[in-house]
């Protein structure tokens, strides 16, 4: 897959994720607090507001997809 469509495809596998035979939620839980301190995840939710988001840096910011990736994929395992 080229490089730079593979952020488009990062969500979708979080989603399908949840199919696999094997699937533990609560993994994808503690992998996400073990990786992220709570005060890292209010920095990288602040950075991700409307107000505050410049859209030319978050195009070229990995730390923060992979964060919004990380989250989607706990959101997930939550819900």
């Amino acid at each position: 897959m080229r490089s730079n469509y593979a952020h488009l495809i990062l969500p979708d596998l979080a989603i399908y994720e949840t199919h696999r035979s094997g699937y533990i939620p609560v993994k994808n839980v503690q992998d996400f607090w073990r990786r992220y301190p709570l005060s890292t995840v209010q920095d990288y939710i602040i950075a991700l507001q409307p107000d505050t988001v410049d859209k030319e840096k978050m195009k070229v910011n990995s730390q923060l997809s992979e964060f919004s990736v990380q989250f989607i994929r706990t959101l997930i395992a939550i819900l």
